[in-house]
C-alpha cells in the first residue's frame, strides 16, 4: 500500500548495514516515526482515508531520504522507519524535520473537511557504541513516545543522562 519495504526487510536488512557501518567505522542513524492520532482518523473517517495518509507519508519518506544509499520501510500499523547510511545524529534530525514538515502539509479531503496529518518523531544514532538492530529501534521507540508525549508532531534526538528530552 505504502510502496515501501515491509516489516521483514527492517528485520533483515538492518543488522546487515549495522555491520558495515562498525566495519567502515561510520556513523548510522535509523529515524521511527509514527503518524500522530491515525486511529482517531480511521475511526472517524474510515480507513480508505486513512490507507490514503499512509499512502502519502510514504511518498514523502521516498522523496526525503537518498535513494542510492539510504531506506525506508512501513514498521507496522502507522509506524515507520527511515534508515539513513553514512548519517550523524545532526544531519539525521534535519532529515527528521524535513520529513515531519512535509508530512505536515498533508491534508486529505474527506468531502466534509480536511484531515491534517502530523508526526511523532524519535532518532538513534549509532557512533562509538556498538548497538544491535534491536538495540537502536528500542532507543528511537523511546525517543519517539518520548515526543508523542511532548505533545506529538516533533522530534526526540538526544535524551541527556537525568532523562531530560532535548531536540
Amino acid at each position: 500500500m505504502t510502496s515501501l519495504y515491509n516489516h521483514r526487510y527492517i528485520k533483515e536488512r538492518l543488522p546487515v548495514d549495522i555491520i558495515k557501518s562498525s566495519l567502515e567505522g561510520c556513523q548510522i542513524s535509523i529515524i521511527l516515526l509514527d503518524v500522530d492520532n491515525l486511529k482517531q482518523i480511521n475511526d472517524k473517517f474510515g480507513h480508505l482515508v486513512g490507507d490514503q495518509a499512509l499512502q502519502q507519508v510514504g511518498q514523502v519518506l521516498r522523496s526525503c531520504i537518498r535513494g542510492e544509499c539510504d531506506w525506508s520501510a512501513r514498521y507496522g500499523g502507522d509506524e515507520f522507519l527511515i534508515c539513513l547510511n553514512n548519517t550523524d545524529n545532526n544531519e539525521a534530525y534535519k532529515v527528521s524535520e524535513q520529513v515531519r514538515e512535509q508530512i505536515e502539509k498533508i491534508c486529505i479531503s474527506t468531502g466534509t473537511r480536511d484531515v491534517c496529518l502530523s508526526a511523532s518523531f524519535g532518532v538513534q544514532t549509532m557512533k562509538d557504541t556498538k548497538l544491535t538492530s534491536d538495540d537502536m529501534i528500542r532507543l528511537a521507540d523511546y525517543k519517539m513516545y518520548n515526543a508523542k508525549n511532548r505533545g506529538k508532531n516533533c522530534i526526540v534526538n538526544n535524551i541527556d543522562k537525568e532523562n531530560e528530552v532535548t531536540s
